[in-house]
């Protein structure tokens, strides 16, 4: 006879889920492990009560990596779901839709990050566009009048892999946004290595994901009353050619085997679709592994560090809102305290005058820079280059910074051979002022 209901839609997710994700299966519980990658994994566990299908299964997760807020939208998406298929087979569609939240979303490994960063960027200073599928986040920051748009893409091995950034737009000039990008690739590569905070335990191996391939809709197996009537019409296919066979040829039997062939061909199709589900679940494993093993080859510099990775979205987007565009829309030069970087709502550009004294021009340095341009010097603070030339030109050719007390480097004057040039630059111009000044004397001007 045919299978009872609850049997076949056990035996249907049986087949459809790969094998060792399946953990248990029994006619009260499910239990089933759904992995992407070691930081995206889920144990989804559902219980189905006597009314069942009645009555709707009950969902329950668990995970090593995942936060519980996020494990509580999971159970409520796949309960809401069960309820709206009451009455019907449930099993098949909330393991696949776990599937599709756990390996379609190539953001769920930094859910809580983006739930605090939409909090950093709150008042006004930012605005988030997510893209789940391509695991994409559009990060728009802006603060007097200067804005920077970048986008960050979260990869799917993070945090094994870094976050990486990509600028779309920016107002600041291209030497301080390269300087910035820069810096923000060499943070997240470091957290990605495990080498920011405190050292934590030896991080875990990529292992082959195995996602739940789609579940196909349930015919009937070899199993069933066609499995039964096959294997009799199989029977009279393999006789020896030796036997005697007896054809009926009357229309009673010529109708029988009109069906029984019929038959056969159906049973043929079903049999056929049924190797071809195995196949492609061959392939799938198959592809799983060449996937795997690629990223453990990918992934095998940072974990020779022996550190677990750090997660790098949140730290991205803080040092593009905070350290970046917040900061340098309110840092002071050190000389003479006016923005490095003015307002651009106000209408003052880029090429605004600085009052201060000594900010009249190039000085000795030379070079492309213009006297209002902004120079960050190795100790991290911000100067007009108007401003600290003068003091970098002059004996004794180098200056302490006035925020910190360390002594100013930057390779417009302190790369090798440049402080010797400025020397040699300002004794010649000193000796010729003390010519022009003897010859003066001489004539009586």
């Amino acid at each position: 006879g045919r299978m009872p209901a609850k049997e076949a839609e056990l035996a249907c997710l049986s087949e459809a889920v790969p094998e060792g994700c399946l953990l248990s299966c029994f006619q009260e519980l499910v239990k089933v492990k759904i992995s992407r990658t070691p930081y995206k994994e889920v144990t989804l566990t559902l219980h189905l009560l006597p009314t069942y299908p009645e009555t709707p299964l009950i969902a329950e997760f668990a995970s090593s990596s995942l936060p519980d807020a996020l494990l509580a939208k999971f159970k409520e998406a796949v309960e809401k779901e069960a309820r709206n298929q009451t009455g019907y087979p449930q099993l098949v569609k909330a393991v696949q839709l776990v599937h599709r939240l756990v390996c379609g979303n190539l953001l769920i490994s930094c859910w809580d990050e983006i739930r605090q960063a939409k909090t950093l960027l709150g008042g006004g200073l930012g605005t988030l566009k997510l893209s789940e599928s391509t695991g994409s986040i559009g990060l728009f920051v802006t603060s007097a009048g200067h804005t920077v748009e970048v986008t960050l893409r979260v990869p799917d091995a993070y945090p094994a892999e870094p976050v990486t950034a990509e600028v779309q737009r920016s107002t600041f000039p291209g030497d301080v946004t390269t300087s910035f990008m820069l810096r923000l690739a060499e943070q997240t590569n470091r957290l990605a290595q495990g080498f920011a905070g405190e050292a934590s335990a030896a991080c875990k191996p990529a292992t082959g994901a195995q996602p739940v391939s789609g579940v196909v809709g349930g015919q009937h197996g070899e199993g069933g009353w066609l499995g039964e009537r096959a294997k009799e019409l199989s029977k009279l296919k393999v006789k020896k050619a030796a036997d005697e066979v007896f054809v009926d040829l009357s229309s009673r039997g010529i109708h029988e085997l009109k069906s029984d062939r019929e038959f056969l061909h159906q049973f043929a199709n079903v049999r056929g679709s049924h190797e071809q589900r195995k196949d492609r679940r061959r392939l799938v494993h198959v592809q799983n592994k060449q996937d795997a093993e690629a990223a453990a080859a990918r992934l095998a510099p940072n974990l020779s560090s022996g550190r677990e990775p750090l997660r790098s979205v949140l730290a991205a987007i803080r040092f593009v809102a905070e350290e970046w565009v917040l900061r340098m829309s309110r840092e002071p030069c050190q000389i003479c305290e006016r923005l490095v970087f003015p307002p651009l709502a106000t209408g003052v550009t880029e090429g605004a005058e600085c009052s201060t004294a000594g900010c009249e021009g190039g000085g000795g340095g030379g070079g492309a820079y213009r006297k209002t341009d902004p120079i960050r010097t190795l100790c991290g603070h911000w100067y007009h280059f108007g401003c600290l030339d003068p003091h970098m030109t002059a004996p004794p050719f180098d200056m302490k910074c006035a925020a910190c007390g360390e002594p100013i480097e930057h390779t417009h004057w302190t790369k090798a051979g440049k402080r010797a040039l400025l020397e040699k630059r300002w004794a010649f111009e000193e000796a010729r002022r003390r010519e022009v000044g003897d010859v003066g004397d001489f004539l009586g001007f």
